[in-house]
């Protein structure tokens, strides 16, 4: 079978999460993805810990599966030279620096497009090319906080709630950049023209707050903790402890789904409340669900089509039997996540070790040894 983008060649200068992420995604696809790194330690997620069985980050190993590693440092004489040797015969760059870092470095958009008009220039930063805040250095929770999203989490009165996925990161940058990555490659199939693309996590993730900047636009006030169906406003969609204390997903939120559940808990009474705003509707679910165990309830809504589900860990998300049969256990960390003509890709090579590819790739591109031991720093 023909992967989806066997003969693409991306040049994947980011480091840390975002632009690896999306990169990732890029290999299991097909594409062959040289990561340039600096001299030294190189991307600085190698050495972060926890660290697996290699020594490597663990970070590090799941997000550069299948990359080749080569190590350039940019700021030595002719490394721009290089590099845009490199990209002549590239289909895509990514980058992830501060705003105008790499035109300085001489191999910023202008440079790379004058070099390979058909190339796709893909920048992923916090807040964009432009703007008050571009040159502002952030992270995940910046930018959800700015986008509005932090807000509507907790409990009322409470603090916000840090999630444990990075929504802006990955869902805002590095999934946006991939979107967008493919759109520019199909035009360049039709029209011949490259792209630059300018992909900010702060965009990104008030793009994904429709719900909360749909109601404003509305011209109702800034939703607020537990003040939308998403967040806990009804007891049709809300998390309810259990007597083990553990945690139960219900998610109700279409009349026939809530009346399976309130059947399920022995309640059918309850069965026209769902959308209800009386504090007593949602205390009865909240001690009915409390006084068995998680796996009562698990038993429960087994064969019943409540959206009901258990609040797992990793683990025992990984050994659901859903995600069991779905191909998800695989020992490939983030699993790829969805199937291409049945099958779930999966890149069978672990990720490089700094450098390993550095001589046999910029040989490919013109470079003498003599230059190349210069180059690597």
């Amino acid at each position: 079978m023909t992967a989806l983008l066997e003969g693409l060649t991306v040049l994947d200068l980011t480091q840390l999460l975002p632009g690896p992420f999306a990169t990732q995604l890029l290999v299991e696809m097909g594409a062959r993805v040289i990561k340039i790194e600096p001299p030294g330690v190189g991307d600085p997620t190698r050495v972060h810990p926890p660290h697996g069985p290699d020594g490597q980050g663990v970070l590090f190993a799941a997000v550069n599966r299948g990359k080749e590693s080569v190590v350039l440092d940019l700021k030595a004489r002719g490394a721009a030279s290089a590099f845009l040797d490199l990209a002549r015969t590239a289909d895509v760059t990514v980058e992830g620096f501060r705003p105008g870092v790499a035109a300085r470095l001489g191999i910023g958009p202008d440079q790379v497009r004058r070099a390979n008009p058909r190339i796709v220039y893909v920048s992923i930063t916090g807040y964009g090319q432009t703007g008050p805040n571009a040159l502002r250095a952030g992270h995940d929770s910046n930018y959800q906080a700015l986008a509005g999203t932090l807000f509507a989490t907790g409990a009322p009165g409470g603090p916000p709630v840090l999630g444990a996925v990075q929504v802006a990161d990955l869902a805002g940058g590095a999934l946006s950049a991939v979107v967008a990555l493919l759109g520019a490659l199909y035009r360049r199939e039709k029209s011949g023209e490259g792209a630059t693309l300018d992909i900010s996590m702060h965009d990104g993730t008030c793009a994904l707050n429709v719900l909360s900047w749909s109601i404003w636009r509305g011209g109702g006030p800034p939703p607020g903790p537990a003040e939308t169906v998403l967040t806990g406003l009804f007891p049709c969609y809300r998390l309810y402890r259990t007597a083990d204390n553990r945690w139960l997903s219900v998610g109700a939120l279409e009349p026939k789904f809530w009346l399976a559940f309130t059947e399920g808990l022995g309640a059918p009474d309850l069965g026209p409340e769902g959308f209800s705003l009386d504090p007593e509707v949602g205390r009865r679910v909240a001690d009915l669900v409390a006084s068995r165990d998680l796996a009562h309830w698990q038993e429960v809504f087994a064969t019943r089509d409540a959206c009901a589900e258990p609040v797992l860990d990793v683990a025992e998300a990984a050994g659901h039997p859903h995600a069991v049969a779905r191909g998800l256990d695989s020992p490939s960390a983030p699993p790829f996540p969805f199937l291409v003509d049945g099958l779930r890709p999966a890149s069978t090579r672990p990720a490089p070790a700094l450098g390993a590819d550095t001589e046999r790739v910029l040989a490919e591109a013109g470079l003498s040894p003599e230059r190349i031991a210069k180059l690597r720093g």
